[in-house]
């Protein structure tokens, strides 16, 4: 089978830089010659600063909350990250630097550090990464920070950062160079943990009932469990075309029929179809299968799967893990997540009292509901399938396209 060519005009070709742009790109690549490879590049932090790992920013900020203006502790750290902020002061220079948890301010004096390297840190740019070694204090305006004794370059950046105070805002690049947007913006890295902290609460929401996780096969000779048109590779050692799986259900069910008697996958599916806003080709599906279960025990499991999922996606955010209510453009929350008994339920109307509800008369109350949604049964929660199938496609998360 001939190589597979690559359509013409798919590689993204940068344009070459010029004017302003030229001159940032040859000032950094000089300095990269001043330090050497040598000193702008550390094979670790063991061999400049002599520990394995950097302490996290938040672990020092929730061991010091109040330390006073002006104070300097005995607590040594080692930090490393990203620089983000550099003023210079002449005798002191303030340098802060991010890592995964946040931001802290770094504080050079040149009556504290040896003066060769003083003068190395000109060489620092905006989105060098740099580890410091020293005191835990504050500055005169309350400012928690390193006092630093030493320090040293981790890895040069050859490219500068984007605009400071706007970020990236090119749509088109924000996807093509996403590194470069979580850089910039902290609202797509909260999207990240939060994404992970959903798929995490799945598992052990799943796993704390005894659902044993199960992986498919990807490649598969027909692609079946959903009317979809899959992707097709050929398998070159056994000469044959196979299919980017577009379901998770078949297998699932095969495991089922072999005694798992719970069993569940959240994995990547391939659909060779539509792309929009909400529709990708590859996107990830849950789907559990419980025996000898109805349809009850599969609406309280997914209900439970909802609601545990918000309360960790709000730890993320930094909203209270117990405010559920489901937020609606230019009005008053139309929806929220009640708790009745221990017992999470869907109620359409913040403005009335729920246990008001629950007495009144739900069947001339339910003529109020719109008609898309399904009505509540007789126990306030809303009729579902058997089996779970949930997919999220580009970032959002919805049951549709499952076959059960």
């Amino acid at each position: 089978m001939p190589e597979p060519i690559e359509p013409p005009g798919s590689s993204f070709e940068e344009p070459r830089p010029t004017g302003r742009e030229a001159e940032v790109l040859a000032a950094r690549r000089a300095s990269l010659e001043r330090l050497g490879r040598e000193r702008a590049f550390a094979v670790n932090l063991h061999s400049v600063l002599d520990v394995d790992e950097p302490t996290s920013t938040r672990v020092i900020r929730e061991a010091n909350p109040d330390l006073a203006p002006d104070t300097t502790t005995a607590e040594r750290f080692v930090v490393a990250g990203r620089v983000m902020l550099k003023r210079d002061l002449g005798k002191l220079k303030f340098v802060t630097v991010r890592d995964r948890d946040g931001d802290l301010q770094l504080v050079f004096a040149k009556a504290s550090l040896p003066e060769d390297q003083f003068a190395q840190l000109d060489e620092v740019d905006l989105g060098d990464i740099i580890g410091v070694d020293g005191y835990l204090g504050t500055t005169r305006t309350g400012e928690l920070s390193i006092f630093v004794e030493r320090w040293a370059m981790l890895t040069k950046a050859l490219r500068p950062l984007p605009e400071k105070w706007h970020g990236l805002q090119d749509p088109d690049l924000q996807q093509r160079r996403r590194y470069l947007h979580l850089i910039a913006d902290d609202t797509p890295r909260r999207y990240v943990l939060a994404r992970a902290a959903t798929l995490r609460t799945m598992r052990r929401v799943l796993d704390d009932r005894g659902f044993v996780e199960f992986e498919g096969p990807i490649l598969q000779a027909i692609a079946g469990g959903a009317n979809a048109r899959p992707f097709t590779t050929h398998h070159r050692a056994l000469d044959i075309d196979l299919k980017l799986r577009i379901s998770l259900e078949l297998y699932l069910k095969r495991m089922l029929v072999g005694g798992l008697e719970r069993v569940y996958e959240l994995g990547r599916n391939f659909r060779n179809e539509g792309i929009d806003r909400e529709h990708n080709p590859e996107f990830s599906m849950l789907e559990a299968y419980q025996a000898y279960g109805d349809y009850h025990r599969m609406m309280e499991l997914s209900e439970t799967l909802v609601v545990e999922c918000c309360r960790a996606v709000n730890v993320v955010l930094g909203r209270d893990p117990e405010d559920l209510t489901i937020p609606s453009r230019g009005r008053e929350p139309a929806s929220r997540w009640m708790t009745d008994g221990g017992r999470a339920r869907w109620c359409r109307s913040c403005s009335s009292d729920w246990s008001s509800r629950r007495s009144g008369d739900q069947r001339s109350s339910a003529t109020s509901r719109v008609r898309s949604r399904p009505s509540p049964d007789r126990t306030g929660t809303i009729p579902r399938s058997r089996s779970i199938s949930t997919s999220s496609r580009a970032g959002s998360s919805s049951s549709r396209r499952s076959p059960s």
